[in-house]
């Protein structure tokens, strides 16, 4: 089960010890611009997170294949809406091949969750096979396995169906979602969350587990 699941561990002394109690967190609220979602929370290491949002949209066989000339499906991000209290926005994704993606970010308590709808309205099979939400741990200082000093903050991400965990050389973490490609009028929904939780692994895998059933493996 770990393995599906992207973690890194916060590294600041500081830092006080969080509450699963949605009613007892303090609220988390997004915003997005040029391309870039900010999660910010005054009990966040530097009371923000950047996500680049999206990175990227891939074709297959990224490992052999030249990443400009070949692996990246150009987009555009449009904002389409983001609420009055800072903890709803909607995105929507056109890319070069056709492919339109709407995405709704809702921010809540304890984690940020993400609804991601494409659909290719074209008579051509789409090659956007993944995307790359590029989480920038910044603050937290983390690597994907590696506890921290003080052991008090876990960060975490998943999503649904996903391509690749990995860390990337900006500081950065990756749960990249996938897509599989589209055939002509096909839509496909993705769903993803990041999680900023009490460093207790039993009980954010118990979280996991009920967010993602369809990746706990069966013994």
């Amino acid at each position: 089960m770990k393995s599906l699941l992207a973690i890194a561990f916060a590294g600041i002394s500081a830092l006080p010890i969080l509450t699963l109690n949605a009613a007892a967190s303090p609220a988390l609220t997004i915003s997005w611009e040029n391309n870039f979602l900010t999660i910010r929370g005054e009990h966040l290491p530097g009371k923000e997170m950047k996500v680049q949002y999206l990175e990227a949209y891939c074709r297959p066989n990224s490992q052999t294949t030249d990443w400009v000339k070949h692996t990246v499906v150009g987009h555009k991000t449009a904002l389409i809406s983001a609420s009055p209290d800072h903890r709803q926005i909607k995105l929507h994704c056109t890319l070069t091949d056709g492919v339109i993606v709407d995405h709704t970010i809702t921010a809540r308590a304890d984690e940020v969750d993400f609804r991601i709808v494409a659909r290719n309205p074209r008579a051509t099979r789409s090659e956007a096979h993944w995307a790359q939400p590029c989480i920038r741990v910044g603050e937290f200082t983390g690597t994907a396995g590696c506890f921290s000093a003080d052991d008090k903050m876990i960060f975490a991400t998943a999503f649904e169906p996903y391509q690749e965990l990995f860390q990337g050389v900006a500081t950065c973490l990756h749960s990249d979602f996938r897509l599989g490609g589209l055939q002509p009028g096909e839509t496909k929904k993705v769903r993803g969350k990041i999680y900023f939780v009490p460093n207790d692994v039993p009980k954010l895998l118990k979280r996991y587990a009920k967010d993602f059933p369809e990746q706990v493996r069966k013994k």
